[in-house]
């Protein structure tokens, strides 16, 4: 089949759409917090010829995401490849929105930080597209890969009703000056958002790898917006005894947003031996705030595989770590699990029974466990479906009890279907 393009012809590749249906229950939920989440998406992806060396690719999404308590249902658009793609010898070059997940450790990858994310459910997060240049060169065991953004945009956080903001009933709270509790019914309202020193202008970076015997070696760098803002709570307490201080939070708890820009410097190796591969990535990150904060960062990861009757389970053992200056006046929240943790993953492929995936992260820091497990089912030719439970077992400090209310299961629906 073909198409007319600007009075020529060019023929259509493999075009191609899927209508999804995602539904999110956090089933443990109490009545002032939102129970549900709803993603309606309609995605495209395929390309059509120019010329010999020119494309238009199309591979973005538009989707609808509703939550039964939200205010601020939305539509969103993203393209993860859509635009214009030239490619030559030894150079490829994009024009056009597009998101880009360097190559870096599973499950805890320290360099996906380029693209602002949906936050709606923090540990299913997805990468919003931006308009922008990116420039991949390679020539034998090397590559190159260079991307500029003129203007990011904001990640989209979970509602002030999410389950995903701190939350506990009477549980106190210690600091230096004395104990307060949280009220039995936790809220937030949002005073201020502001942005510090125009992050979202001019985002560059870029990743290179270059594969050597059984080694991959990798480089990465990023200037741009920071995917979460710095987050202030001004507390209003009800003081009950003044020797010694003891007081309630009254809720709600106002929260200050601070938008700002961060400066990550990474570098790792995988490296293959035998049934074996151990992954282990670094990186050095400095937020640009009226008071610069730097953290450093690593991850390590052992992978290998074993039989089990006529299929193969492949697995993962991962240790993760973060240091950084402690930042007692900002709100904790649970993207800041894995700064130390262990993890084990696998994933199985059952051929026509489908496939099943998960991973168990344990806190060493604060203690608590997070469990994941998925199961994916192909149907027909055009028909899957996805089916995930996540769980977390508190630990008895203020953050995992704040976030006892956060299982949750979530299907998603799909159907593919073509288009040329």
């Amino acid at each position: 089949m073909t198409i007319f393009i600007y009075g020529g012809i060019a023929p259509a590749s493999d075009l191609s759409g899927s209508l999804s249906e995602e539904f999110q229950s956090f089933y443990q939920a109490t009545a002032e917090q939102s129970q549900w989440l709803s993603k309606t998406s309609l995605t495209t992806k395929g390309e059509f010829s120019l010329t010999k060396k020119s494309f238009f690719k199309t591979d973005g999404a538009i989707y609808y995401s509703k939550a039964d308590r939200d205010k601020k249902n939305y539509v969103e658009a993203s393209g993860e490849k859509f635009g214009l793609l030239y490619t030559g010898r030894f150079f490829d070059l994009f024009a056009g929105a597009f998101t880009l997940t360097p190559e870096g450790p599973d499950l805890n990858n320290l360099f996906d930080v380029v693209n602002s994310k949906d936050f709606k459910q923090p540990f299913q997060s997805k990468s919003l597209g931006n308009a922008g240049l990116h420039l991949n060169t390679f020539l034998d065991s090397f590559s190159l890969q260079l991307f500029y953004f003129p203007q990011q945009s904001k990640s989209k956080l979970p509602s002030l009703e999410s389950v995903w903001w701190p939350r506990s009933e009477a549980l106190p709270l210690y600091n230096s000056t004395g104990t307060f509790y949280l009220p039995a019914s936790m809220s937030y309202q949002l005073k201020s958002e502001i942005e510090y020193d125009d992050p979202f202008q001019s985002a560059h970076g870029a990743h290179l790898k270059y594969t050597y015997n059984d080694f991959d070696f990798y480089g990465f760098y990023f200037k741009g917006a920071n995917q979460v803002p710095s987050i202030y709570p001004e507390f209003n307490i009800n003081l009950t005894s003044l020797d010694p201080l003891v007081g309630e939070i009254v809720a709600p708890i106002d929260l200050n947003l601070t938008w700002y820009a961060s400066e990550h410097l990474g570098a790792g190796f995988n490296y293959v031996l035998g049934g074996w591969i151990l992954k282990a990535f670094y990186k050095q990150q400095v937020d640009r705030l009226a008071i610069e904060k730097k953290s450093t960062s690593s991850t390590v990861t052992v992978e290998n595989s074993f039989s089990l009757g006529r299929y193969t389970v492949r697995y993962f053992l991962q240790s993760n770590r973060t240091w950084k200056a402690e930042t007692a006046s900002e709100l904790q929240t649970l993207l800041g699990f894995f700064d130390k943790s262990s993890a084990l993953g696998f994933y199985l492929d059952g051929d026509s029974w489908g496939q099943v995936s998960g991973a168990v992260i344990y806190n060493e820091d604060k203690g608590g466990v997070l469990s994941s497990l998925n199961y994916d089912y192909r149907w027909s030719d055009h028909f899957k479906s996805k089916l995930t439970l996540n769980t977390l077992t508190p630990s008895n400090d203020l953050v995992g009890q704040s976030y006892d209310k956060t299982d949750n299961a979530v299907l998603s629906l799909s159907y593919d279907f073509g288009l040329l």
